[in-house]
């Protein structure tokens, strides 16, 4: 299959996507994630949508460079992009938006201080530039450094909140990537997240370097917990080196990720993050 009918199936897959989330109620919304043996809900993030993320960075590098869900509304010309999920998945989004800056629920999670409240930003940032919102995406970059890479980040580059955790490798990587996840965000506006950088070194950089050390290394050199799943942690490692290296292509990180990195030629990660 070549590049460019692989880029046409997985963007056919996203509006896919985005037809099914449209679909949801305020209360599938609200009530998703609810543990039945819980009163409240215990995880805002909805996976499908972190998917989001993930095409965003895909259609900015491969199709206009520009924010992948503001590509939908300027290019016409694409097939799957009909009158239909064009005005669907602004509806829906614009609802959302009001939702996530509304809803109780939400709220919790703008206030955790740890990942939950990073990927918070992180989506309605994204979101918010979809449906032309741009001084809400603007305001929270800019906060963003502050607000929250230097409030979990340690200036020796530990996320003390992450690190805390049974998964705590895991963690570590999941925070790195919304925050490399915000730093493409960030780039088609002029704002510069990755680079930020506090006065006692909290930073992007010295997160990825109190990383490193352990890719590549058996479980039993991680000073934390990590239950579970250190290979496949591993894996992932290596692709949050291949996110950086795009920002910082001198570090060396990506021949780093590139010596243990074991994910299958035919995955897609090949396609959504290729150096070519």
């Amino acid at each position: 299959m070549n590049k460019k009918r692989s880029t046409n199936i997985e963007i056919q897959q996203f509006f896919s996507l985005q037809i099914t989330l449209q679909t949801l109620s305020d209360t599938n919304r609200t009530y998703t994630h609810r543990s039945p043996s819980k009163e409240q809900v215990t995880n805002f993030q909805s996976y499908k949508l972190a998917y989001i993320s993930d095409y965003i960075i895909y259609l900015e590098k491969h199709i206009c460079r520009t924010t992948a869900l503001h590509f939908l509304t300027v290019d016409q010309q694409m097939k799957a992009m009909t009158p239909a999920i064009k005005k669907g998945m602004k509806e829906w989004f614009t609802q959302f938006v009001e939702w996530i800056q509304t809803s109780p629920v939400a709220a919790e999670e703008n206030a955790a201080k740890n990942n939950h409240g990073l990927a918070y930003d992180v989506q309605l940032t994204a979101y918010a530039l979809y449906i032309g919102n741009k001084e809400l995406a603007i305001q929270i970059l800019k906060e963003f450094p502050a607000k929250r890479l230097f409030s979990q980040i340690e200036p020796d580059g530990k996320q003390p909140l992450e690190l805390e955790r049974t998964t705590a490798f895991g963690y570590t990587l999941f925070n790195l990537t919304h925050m490399l996840d915000m730093s493409f965000i960030g780039a088609t506006e002029g704002i510069d997240i990755y680079n930020a950088a506090s006065e006692d070194g909290r930073s992007i950089t010295a997160a990825l370097k109190f990383t490193i050390p352990y890719i590549g290394k058996p479980q039993s050199e991680w000073p934390y917990q990590q239950i579970k799943e250190w290979d496949k942690k591993q894996d992932e490692a290596c692709w949050v080196l291949r996110k950086a290296s795009f920002f910082d292509p001198k570090a060396g990180y990506e021949a780093i990720g590139a010596k243990y990195r074991t994910t299958s030629a035919s995955s897609r990660l090949n396609l959504m993050y290729s150096l070519e």
